[in-house]
This record gives structure tokens, C-alpha cells and sequence, in this order.
């Protein structure tokens, strides 16, 4: 839908990572989780209009889903081939 209406739905500064290899934007999801008093408490959408609260997440899911909407985006950006 994202892609659909013209927004970008990636952004290379989401692969960032530290200068220990850690990626940024999770330690940005550990220090949110700090400053809201240890526990973490994140509104993610559950269908249209409908919000959740999510308390935890998978680190991994998160890296995996990051990995998507970077091979979305490439996708997207690659030139078409033209038939000869």
C-alpha cells in the first residue's frame, strides 16, 4: 500500500549499525524500553484502524522484516529491461 501511494518504505539508515556491530535501530527499541521505565509498550497496527499493544518483540523477526523492505525497495528501483 506504502509503495502503491508513492511513499518510500525503506530507508538505508535502518541497516545502521554500531562501531560493536550491533544494529542501531535495536538498541533504539532497548533504550525506548528503558526510558518508558522497563517496560516496553509499542502501538503496531493490527488491521486498518485497529491498533495493538505490543510489550515485547523478536529481535529476529525484526531483522528479517528489515531485510525485506530492503529488497523491496532495490526491487522497486531496479530498471525495467527492455524486449529487444
Amino acid at each position: 500500500l506504502l509503495s502503491g501511494i508513492g511513499l518510500e518504505i525503506y530507508a538505508s539508515e535502518i541497516h545502521h549499525m554500531d562501531s560493536k556491530g550491533n544494529w542501531m535501530i535495536l538498541r533504539g527499541l532497548e533504550e525506548f524500553r528503558e526510558h518508558l521505565g522497563g517496560d516496553l509498550s509499542i502501538t503496531l497496527l493490527e488491521s486498518i484502524g485497529k491498533g495493538m499493544e505490543a510489550h515485547s518483540v523478536n529481535l529476529s523477526k525484526v531483522v528479517a522484516a528489515m531485510d525485506v523492505l530492503r529488497d523491496r525497495f532495490q526491487a522497486l528501483r531496479r530498471p525495467i529491461a527492455m524486449a529487444r
